[in-house]
């Protein structure tokens, strides 16, 4: 009794996670001004967001595939989210590296936590995204 209670209480059991956005992020011209789908490639990579592993967040077709992703679609928008700086590249991979560890990201409205195994340092949060300008 006392764990459905809790469970109606936080509403964790009923609704599950959810994915925090803040306003100064999607409020932002770098969001608003994005096309639809780089918007929503944003979100599905937020959901990699657990509390604690900022900066590790990847775009492998593994990970996005089975939130339906293709590939191509991916390497369009992918480079607007680094360029518009609401994501920033914590960690090289794939070809560009020589190696097959793949790509890392952190999300700018974030402080990167630091996991020196998978080559990611610790960074303050630069919320870039607020410097970035319509051309």
């Amino acid at each position: 009794m006392g764990r459905d209670k809790r469970a109606r209480v936080t509403g964790r059991k009923e609704f599950g996670r959810f994915i925090a956005l803040p306003c100064s992020v999607i409020d932002s011209p770098a969001f608003l001004t994005l096309p639809a789908l780089a918007r929503t490639l944003y979100v599905d990579m937020r959901r990699q967001y657990r509390g604690q592993n900022n900066g590790l967040m990847d775009a492998t077709q593994t990970t996005l595939e089975r939130l339906g992703w293709p590939r191509s679609t991916v390497r369009k928008y992918l480079p607007l989210l680094i360029e518009r700086e609401l994501i920033t590249q914590t960690r090289q991979g794939g070809i560009a590296s020589m190696s097959k560890i793949c790509c890392l990201y952190g999300f700018t409205d974030l402080d990167i936590v630091s996991v020196p195994t998978k080559q990611v340092r610790a960074q303050q949060a630069t919320h870039g995204y607020r410097r970035w300008q319509p051309p």
